[in-house]
């Protein structure tokens, strides 16, 4: 039996415009086995228009400390260190659906954040119809927060999505024959289609949540 994912778990994007740059965070909260959290921050220097990645920005270390999730707030503390400068902020943050809503606190004051969560649309149960030439199949797929998900019985772990496709591979065995499998497919209109490929041929995939 799977535990549920809490409404924290998974990547989150913060986007906010400081005069000409475009500041873009994505924080990533990961649970283990053992019910642990972690967390995990990238970017947040932003780059002005047309500045090439990595021009005049300096090396960026960031460190991650005493993340606690209790009852439906995630805290930790993060300090950042670029160049011969480092600073400390605490953050404090909870989730409901898609968003997600909070505060960092530093030296400089309290500051309001709000984010949203990197395939939000993609989350859930998914009722599949699967079309070969050997007729239509029905099979489920369980997309979680985390981006791992389960293709009927079998988990598939982390899936790729990326500038709009959603890809996943896994293997299927049948006696002594075992069969690779990969998906590629996208959302539009809260309907997934996408196309099922193996050394058998290919099948078409049409579902909704």
């Amino acid at each position: 039996r799977i535990k549920p994912f809490e409404p924290i778990v998974g990547t989150w994007e913060f986007r906010r415009q400081r005069g000409e740059r475009e500041m873009v965070d994505t924080m990533t909260v990961s649970r283990d086995q053992a019910g642990q959290f972690s967390v995990n921050w990238e970017g947040g220097f932003g780059r002005r228009p047309n500045q090439g990645e990595g021009e005049g920005r300096p090396e960026i270390q960031t460190e991650i400390s005493d993340v606690k999730y209790e009852g439906d707030k995630l805290t930790f503390t993060r300090k950042v260190t670029f160049g011969e400068n480092e600073r400390q902020s605490t953050y404090a943050f909870t989730a409901e659906d898609n968003t997600i809503t909070g505060t960092m606190t530093s030296e400089r004051g309290e500051r309001e954040m709000e984010g949203q969560r990197v395939g939000g649309d993609l989350i859930g149960m998914w009722e599949l119809t699967i079309t070969s030439d050997m007729g239509e199949r029905n099979q489920l797929l369980w997309i979680q927060p985390d981006m791992t998900a389960w293709f009927g019985s079998t988990n598939v772990g982390k899936i790729t999505v990326e500038d709009g496709a959603i890809t996943f591979d896994y293997e299927m065995g049948f006696g002594d024959q075992t069969f690779e499998n990969a998906f590629k497919g996208k959302v539009e209109n809260g309907i997934l289609t996408g196309e099922m490929t193996n050394s058998q041929g290919t099948q078409q995939v049409k579902g909704k949540k």
